[in-house]
């Protein structure tokens, strides 16, 4: 066992064919990312909140569909000829 401690992790030797290959992959270089990070979060963001962002559309719809409807039955009954309540005699 060595003594001294740079040298306890030295790999062994290899073997020349697969000095071979190790030396040809260590000339390798990384192909460039593809993906925008910035791109991808943003999107990843914006596909969390579409459906929140549906329901409060789909909410303010009925609301507006509740409001309309309040306001023409409320028109129509401005609109007819209600007797005036008499006193009774």
């Amino acid at each position: 066992m060595p003594r001294d401690p740079d040298e306890m992790n030295t790999p062994p030797p290899l073997p020349p064919a697969d000095a071979a290959v190790a030396a040809a992959l260590a000339r390798l270089a990384p192909a460039p990312a593809r993906l925008d990070r910035d791109r991808l979060m943003f999107a990843a963001g914006a596909e969390s909140r579409r459906n929140v962002i549906r329901l409060w559309q789909f909410a303010a719809g009925i609301l507006t569909a509740v409001g309309l409807a309040a306001g023409l039955l409320y028109a129509q009954s401005l609109a007819r000829d209600v007797p005036a309540a008499t006193a009774p005699r």
